[in-house]
């Protein structure tokens, strides 16, 4: 019975060690975020992130559509980020850059929106910042995002 403790003690000491060296590496990395020749950068060859920009890739989603002010669909996107729980860090009205931290290992993932007021569309990029597969969240995250938008 002892030796199942102290096994089983060792297995949680390296699974915290592993999530806290994972987590350092997350909160460390620099973001390839930002904008390249007006359009939102694209995603690297990893499963792990999902952009608006660049059809015909397979991180490839549509863009947010929309009617009437640019104004007001911006400002919804910024209030559904933040009712999702996301961080916006940066707001200059045609850009936005937020960030998604996960609960149990706390990996960053960053989401970013352009707005594109000719075309009437937002369009967005979600990319986690470190390791090769997000297991579909950033997927996922846009795809409640859309949802939310919507419902708003």
């Amino acid at each position: 019975m002892l030796k199942i403790i102290y096994g089983l003690t060792y297995i949680l000491t390296l699974v915290i060690l592993i999530s806290i060296i994972l987590s350092t590496i997350s909160c460390s990395r620099k973001p390839q975020i930002g904008l390249s020749q007006n359009q939102l950068l694209p995603c690297p060859s990893t499963p792990n992130c999902v952009c608006s920009e660049y059809p015909g890739q397979s991180v490839f989603a549509e863009p947010l559509r929309f009617t009437g002010s640019s104004d007001k669909a911006w400002r919804q996107a910024r209030d559904t980020i933040t009712a999702m729980g996301g961080r916006i860090v940066e707001d200059n009205k045609s850009y936005l850059h937020a960030v998604f931290t996960s609960r149990f290992l706390r990996f960053i993932d960053d989401l970013e929106l352009r707005l594109d007021d000719t075309a009437g569309v937002i369009h967005f990029r979600s990319a986690s910042r470190t390791g090769y597969s997000d297991l579909g969240v950033n997927r996922k995250r846009i795809e409640a995002f859309l949802l939310l938008y919507t419902k708003q």
